[in-house]
Formats: structure tokens, C-alpha cells, sequence
């Protein structure tokens, strides 16, 4: 059974990581990026588990103190110099407080794309975009199921290669570099076939004909309706705030404190981006409560 933002209408999340997205993209204060990260990574660990805080330590918290490194030391504006390269160009802290903000855009934008990526089955962007763009749902369908796929393909390929003797880990370094080649060969040879192979039963079934009527198991019910105008309150919001709570980086720091009004307002947004985990547990809890009743 689908509970609670699995189970909603797949419209009302679209809309709502959509909101999510932008807010993780275009802000610029600290406190708007922090917590639009916050929020996706407490979303992202409920629906993976052990992966997500796997993925946020392992690979988007390295490459967010990369990025910041990198565009301290290739960007030099700013007025506060922290140290001189041997080249004699300065490394600024507004260059790195920049690049930190960049790459905080960046770790939010990946979280929120990971919860959007389990949320939003292939079923579900068949039901969105099926009717009236037959052919672009089927690709994006197919593109967001194959994620998970060549994960699983890799792996298959990967453990067959290494029984096979083919260890990427051994040998000199062009040899490995043939093994991963062939590897990726075969990863890409399996993924053209499966491609094939599903375009061609979708079209024998009939998908994207005119006139075909599909099937749909999701229904528009109140919660869609109040989530939804949540998350058009919050891109109202957001649009309230963005200009008030423009931060500036170069060439000095300019980040506005908010005012009560504009606190209390960027308190509501912070909440409206906890609302999928919110929503989630207050589900669980009322199917647990009326399991025992029954």
C-alpha cells in the first residue's frame, strides 16, 4: 500500500520538489541554503536508509569542499586575503565563502533531485506526461529506471569479469584501462538492448496511438489539495524573500539580517521543506494506530 508522499497524486510532489529545487538553486543567504540542505537530507536518509548518509559523506560533502577549494584558489576577488599562491595571486576568503555557496547550491539540488528520483516512479511520469507527451514520458520513464538498473548491471558485470580473472585492480595501468573499457562496453551494449527491448513492447502495446486511453491508479484527493497550496505558499514566499534576502559575496561580504516579519516567513518556508518527512511519519503513525484498533 502507498502511504504518504508516495501515495499522493504524482502531480503534488512534482509541484513540490519543483519548488524545492528552486529555492536550492537560486538562493544566496545562509540560512536559506542550510536549510533547504537539511530538510532534503532528512528527507533523503527516511526513503534510503544507510545509502543516503553513505551518499552525503562520501561523495557530496567531498566534492562540496573540492569545489570550495577550487574557487578559492582559480577566483581571486574579494578584499580579505587570507594567503598569497606561490604565483603571487591572492586566496580571498569572499572567493571561498562563494565557492562554499555554490557548492551548498549544488548538495541541495542533488538531495532533493534523489528524493524526486524515488518518489517519482516511471509509473508516475507515465500518468503526468503519457496523454499529452507520449513520447517524452516514455524517455524520461525509461531514463529514471534505468538508474537503478545499471547499478544492479554493473555489479552483475563487474563480479562476472572478476571470476573471468579481468580485476580492474590488477595488472599495469593500461591493462586496467582495457578491462574498464570492455566493461563499460558491455554496460553500454546491455543498456542499447534494453532501451530496444522496451520501446518495442511499448509499442506493441499500442503506447502513444491516438485515441489509446491508459489506466491510472492515482487520484486527486484533499491531502493533494493542501500540500499543494503549501507549496505554492512557499514559492510565494520565496518570492517575497529572495530580494530581501539577497546575500552578496564580492568584493566584500553583504549578507541582510532578516527582520521579525521576514524571519517568521523564512521560519514557514523551512517548515514547508520539512513537510515530506512530516508527512510521512504522521501517515505511518495513523496505519499503526488503526492496525491496533482493528
Amino acid at each position: 500500500m502507498r502511504t504518504g508522499f508516495r501515495g499522493l497524486h504524482p502531480i503534488t510532489p512534482l509541484l513540490f520538489f519543483a519548488a524545492a529545487f528552486t529555492v536550492g538553486m537560486t538562493a544566496t543567504h545562509p540560512l536559506l541554503l542550510v536549510g533547504c540542505i537539511v530538510s532534503g537530507a532528512v528527507y533523503d536518509v527516511c526513503l534510503r536508509g544507510k545509502r543516503a548518509v553513505k551518499y552525503l559523506f562520501c561523495v557530496l560533502l567531498p566534492a562540496a569542499a573540492l569545489i570550495t577549494c577550487f574557487n578559492g584558489l582559480f577566483s581571486h576577488y574579494g578584499v580579505t586575503a587570507l594567503f598569497r599562491l606561490p604565483g603571487g595571486n591572492r586566496v580571498t576568503l569572499e572567493a571561498l565563502a562563494f565557492g562554499g555557496v555554490f557548492a551548498l547550491r549544488a548538495m541541495g539540488a542533488l538531495l532533493w533531485l534523489d528524493c524526486f528520483n524515488e518518489i517519482l516512479t516511471p509509473e508516475k511520469i507515465i500518468c503526468l506526461f503519457g496523454r499529452f507527451a507520449p513520447k517524452t514520458a516514455l524517455l524520461l520513464s525509461m531514463a529514471l529506471r534505468f538508474i537503478p538498473l545499471i547499478r544492479t548491471q554493473s555489479a552483475a558485470i563487474d563480479a562476472a569479469q572478476t571470476g573471468c580473472g579481468n580485476a580492474v585492480r590488477t595488472g599495469n595501468p593500461l591493462c586496467r584501462l582495457k578491462t574498464a573499457a570492455h566493461r563499460f562496453s558491455v554496460l553500454t551494449s546491455w543498456l542499447l538492448e534494453k532501451g530496444i527491448d522496451t520501446a518495442n513492447a511499448m509499442r506493441a502495446r499500442g503506447y502513444g496511438l491516438p485515441g489509446r486511453r491508459a489506466y491510472t491508479g492515482f487520484f486527486f484527493t484533499p491531502a493533494d489539495g493542501v500540500i499543494l497550496g503549501l507549496s505554492a505558499l512557499a514559492g510565494v514566499l520565496y518570492g517575497i524573500l529572495f530580494i530581501p534576502l539577497r546575500a552578496s559575496y564580492n568584493p566584500v561580504f553583504d549578507i541582510p539580517l532578516p527582520n521579525a516579519p521576514q524571519a517568521a516567513a523564512a521560519a514557514v518556508l523551512l517548515l514547508i521543506l520539512f513537510l515530506p518527512p512530516i508527512f510521512d511519519f504522521t501517515e505511518k503513525k495513523k496505519w499503526k494506530q488503526s492496525r491496533f484498533a482493528t
